[in-house]
């Protein structure tokens, strides 16, 4: 069930919900020439930055300034008892921003979980190692091009590395 909180620093103004959405809470905005216009209740726009992550952008006393959308659900709905300072996304899906799929961690668990899941870019990393489908012996000389001829994205290949995508777990790095 989608549940809401306020943003901090934003309180009664902006809501952030346990699923990634942001609303504005409905508000009376004040005419130049006297009286108020009713603004209503509504969900916001999010735009996907370059890094492929969620921003939002909010506004308050003339002020806009921009969020990435898992920092603000991590605030709202995580514990962060050891003040880590990042925001992990468990399943390398930076756009799936419900609260389950998301974690502090320091800038070290970060990468090593990149690593560990083949998520990063760095042809020196995960990417770059050989795969073999172990349910046919046939060995790929990357994750890119084990992808390519698979006809898969390098993502859905990496969840099937690292057994996200339980419907097929025949792929495994070869080190």
């Amino acid at each position: 069930m989608e549940q809401w909180e306020d943003i901090k620093g934003y309180e009664g103004i902006y809501q952030v919900s346990n699923i990634g959405e942001i609303k504005k809470l409905e508000t009376k905005m004040p005419m130049p020439y006297g009286g108020f216009r009713l603004d209503k209740e509504k969900i916001l726009v999010k735009a996907v930055c370059k890094k492929g992550y969620y921003n939002i952008g909010l506004s308050k006393s003339n002020k806009k300034s921009s969020y990435k959308v898992h920092r603000l659900v991590a605030l709202a709905f995580i514990p962060n008892p050891e003040n880590k300072p990042q925001v992990n996304h468990k399943n390398g899906v930076k756009t799936d921003n419900c609260v389950g799929n998301l974690e502090w961690c320091t800038g070290s668990e970060n990468v090593k979980h990149s690593y560990k899941n083949g998520l990063s870019d760095n042809v020196l990393k995960a990417a770059s190692k050989k795969v073999i489908d172990t349910s046919n012996g046939k060995i790929y000389k990357s994750c890119t091009d084990a992808a390519n001829v698979l006809g898969i994205s390098k993502t859905t290949l990496s969840h099937k590395l690292c057994g996200i995508d339980n419907n097929n777990t025949t792929f495994k790095y070869l080190l």
